[in-house]
């Protein structure tokens, strides 16, 4: 058997130094939901006052308990007792 008489080429294949990464498009991103916020003065029942940013809208905020009347924050205060001597 002969081979056939044709001279065998090599074929040059295109250079392959083209480096193919993923592609994707970028997703859209929302941005977070920030709420407004209302000045809030704050009123404690020792009378003093404090001003704060809040979401509440109400202007003005007076307490009935607050650290200054609990027995929990001020255990010696005598007048926040409500327990006999026995």
């Amino acid at each position: 058997m002969s081979l056939p008489s044709k001279t065998l080429r090599r074929v040059q294949l295109p250079a392959r130094n083209i480096c193919k990464q993923q592609q994707r498009n970028a997703t859209l991103l929302q941005r977070p939901h920030i709420p407004y916020t209302f000045t809030q003065l704050i009123s404690l029942t020792d009378g003093s006052t404090f001003t704060l940013r809040t979401t509440s809208p109400a202007p003005i905020l007076r307490t009935t308990k607050d650290t200054r009347n609990s027995p929990l924050w001020n255990p010696s205060l005598s007048s926040l007792r409500n327990q006999e001597q026995d």
